[in-house]
C-alpha cells in the first residue's frame, strides 16, 4: 500500500490482550485481559443530539444495533462491551476474512460483526440489510451525499468538523454518548490516557522534540502528514510538536486531504527534529533505504528517523483507539526515544 488512500487503507485495529469487564447496569470499565461479565447497559438519558459536520443527528434510543464507517470507531464501539452487527473489512494484513488478529482476540466470545468491504464505496444496501439503529462515523471522510443516504437508512453521525481529522478521544467521547455510555467513554479516555502517560514519562527526551510523519508515497513523490492527522495528533499528545515542514503542508493540503506529496527531489526540505515513517514490510523498509531520496533526508543521514515496521503496527499507529494504543505502545515509542538521541 502506497498512496494510502483511507478508503483502500480501512482499518479495523483493535489490541490484542485488551478487554472490557463490565458491570450490570454499570458505565464499562477497562480491565486488560478480561472479558465482558454482563450486558453493557445504557446509563444515559435519552434521546441524545450530536452536533457533526452535517448538522444534528437525533438518538432516540439507547442502539441496539450499531454499524460503524471509517478507522477505529469499531474499537470504540467494542471497547464499550457492545458487539456491532457491521464494521469496515481490512484488507491490508487482516485475515481471510477481514479482521486483524488482535480484532479476533478482543472478540473472543463474543458475536462477531459482518465485515463489509468500503475499499471503494460505502455498500448501502449491505448495511441497509443489516437493519441498524445507529451508524457511526465520527472517524471518516463520509461526504454529503454519503451522509444524506447513510441517514435514510438509520440516524447517522458523521465527523465534527475536518475529515479524517477526529482524535481518538473524540472518536470514544461521541461513540459513548451515541451508545448512551458517556461515564463508560471517558473512563476508557481517561484509562488509556494515563497508559500513554506511564510509556512516555519513562522517556523525558522526546519532550518538545519535532516530528514530521510520513511514507515512501507510490515511488513517485513522498507522502506527509497535515497537523491535523490522527498521527499528528498523537504525537502531539505524547510531547512532540509538529515542525515547521509539518505545519507549512497544511495550507498546501487544504480542507480535505489529510497528507501532502512530497517531491523526491525535495527530500533535503523534510524538516525535523525526528522523522517518522511507516513501512508494510522489512522488504519495502529495505528497498526505501536503497533509494538516494530516502538517504537524503537529513533525519535518516543523521540518525533522527523512525521507522514503523510491519502492517500490523503501521495499522494499531495510524489509527489510534483505546484498543488499538496498547497494542503499539511498547514497539512505538521506544523507536520514537531511539531518534530522540540522536538530535543534536
Amino acid at each position: 500500500m502506497t498512496a494510502l488512500n483511507r478508503r483502500r487503507f480501512v482499518l479495523t485495529t483493535l489490541s490484542a490482550g485488551a478487554g472490557i469487564a463490565l458491570a450490570q447496569g454499570a458505565a464499562a470499565q477497562v480491565t486488560p485481559g478480561a472479558s465482558p461479565a454482563a450486558s453493557p447497559v445504557a446509563t444515559d438519558a435519552f434521546p441524545v443530539i450530536l452536533s457533526h459536520v452535517y448538522g444534528e443527528t437525533t438518538i432516540e434510543a439507547a442502539p441496539q444495533r450499531v454499524v460503524t464507517i471509517g478507522w477505529s470507531t469499531q474499537d470504540a464501539v467494542i471497547a464499550l462491551g457492545v458487539d456491532p452487527v457491521g464494521i469496515p473489512a481490512n484488507t491490508w494484513g487482516g485475515d481471510a476474512d477481514g479482521f486483524l488478529p488482535w480484532t479476533r482476540t478482543a472478540l473472543e466470545g463474543r458475536t462477531l460483526p459482518k465485515v463489509m468491504d468500503m475499499s471503494s464505496e460505502i455498500p448501502f444496501e449491505d448495511i441497509a440489510g443489516l437493519k441498524p439503529d445507529v451508524i457511526l462515523a465520527p472517524y471518516s471522510g463520509i461526504t454529503q451525499d454519503e451522509y444524506t443516504t447513510l441517514s435514510q437508512i438509520a440516524p447517522t453521525v458523521a465527523y465534527a468538523d475536518v475529515a479524517w481529522g477526529t482524535s481518538w478521544q473524540d472518536d470514544q467521547l461521541i461513540t459513548g454518548k451515541a451508545l448512551g455510555m458517556s461515564a463508560g467513554a471517558a473512563k476508557l479516555v481517561s484509562d488509556t490516557e494515563a497508559l500513554i502517560a506511564s510509556q512516555t514519562d519513562q522517556y523525558p527526551q522526546l519532550a518538545g522534540k519535532t516530528f514530521a510523519y510520513g511514507n515512501m508515497g507510490d515511488g513517485t513523490a513522498f507522502n506527509f502528514y497535515t497537523t491535523t492527522d490522527a498521527r499528528s495528533l498523537f504525537l502531539t499528545a505524547i510531547g512532540l510538536e509538529p515542525s515547521e515542514f509539518t505545519k507549512s503542508l497544511d495550507a498546501k493540503a487544504g480542507e480535505d486531504a489529510y497528507f501532502v506529496q512530497v517531491s523526491l527531489e525535495l527530500a533535503n526540505t523534510i524538516e525535523a527534529d525526528i522523522v517518522v515513517m511507516w513501512f508494510g514490510s522489512e522488504d519495502e523498509y529495505s528497498k526505501a533505504q536503497e533509494s538516494a531520496a530516502f538517504q537524503a533526508i537529513p533525519a535518516v543521514k543523521e540518525g533522527r528517523f523512525a521507522a514503523v515496521v510491519g502492517e500490523s503496527l503501521v495499522m494499531a499507529s495510524s489509527a489510534f483507539s483505546v484498543l488499538s494504543i496498547p497494542y503499539m505502545l511498547d514497539q512505538f515509542i521506544p523507536t520514537l526515544a531511539a531518534a530522540a538521541d540522536n538530535v543534536k
